[in-house]
């Protein structure tokens, strides 16, 4: 009979299993569909290259998964930047440059790190680990948090667009933009590697193992 740890790590397994595997199936809708744009299609065309691309992309994930059978802790550290990479991307265009949002990602990588470690027996640099993951997101969303000053600034609806969303009764002026561009994403930045060192360490006690990061 399975106790409490056993559900929680099968649940975990088979929760970073779907959240990988997705990863083909929706990069095959998104290159289907830029390309189904960019050739000039009509919208039921695109429509049929998504669904293509977003199959084709299943099924190689399937194969992959049943074939090859690779262990979710066990990825190659260039593939784990990859998917993290690859999905601040798709948070941040389906949120419309909003970076918010994209504070979601650390939290994950973070969990999964701990549960990483655990699995493989290297609790040992624990401390270390915390440390260079939390930059790592950190570092990931202070780019993240970069384009989309750069999108900000270049559009010059900003300003008109920032009011009509806050129902602010003010005109947002260029200096005031920038400073709510610098001084949120300091803020983001902050957020993001606090928010990644909390879960880790949140989740090295809760498996029995404390760390003095």
């Amino acid at each position: 009979m399975m106790n409490m740890f056993d559900i929680m790590d099968r649940t975990d397994r088979i929760f970073f299993n779907f959240l990988f595997g997705f990863v083909l199936p929706l990069f095959g809708f998104e290159v289907a569909v830029w390309l189904a744009f960019v050739i000039g299609f009509n919208e039921k065309a695109i429509f049929h290259s998504a669904l293509l691309g977003f199959s084709a992309g299943l099924v190689l994930s399937l194969l992959i998964g049943f074939v090859l059978k690779p262990d979710i802790y066990r990825l190659r550290l260039p593939v784990l930047i990859l998917i993290y990479l690859f999905y601040n991307v798709c948070i941040f265009g389906f949120f419309m440059g909003v970076p918010v949002f994209n504070l979601v990602t650390g939290a994950l990588a973070g969990y999964y790190w701990v549960k990483r470690i655990s699995s493989r027996n290297e609790l040992n640099n624990s401390g270390r680990d915390v440390q260079r993951i939390s930059i790592f997101t950190a570092s990931v969303t202070a780019i993240v948090c970069l384009s989309s000053a750069i999108i900000a600034l270049i559009s010059k609806s900003t300003p008109e667009d920032l009011r009509g969303m806050f129902h602010l009764g003010f005109e947002i002026t260029r200096p005031m933009l920038v400073s709510l561009i610098v001084v949120g994403g300091i803020l983001l930045v902050s957020l993001q590697y606090f928010l990644t060192r909390f879960i880790m360490i949140k989740t090295l006690k809760a498996i029995g193992h404390n760390t003095n990061a």
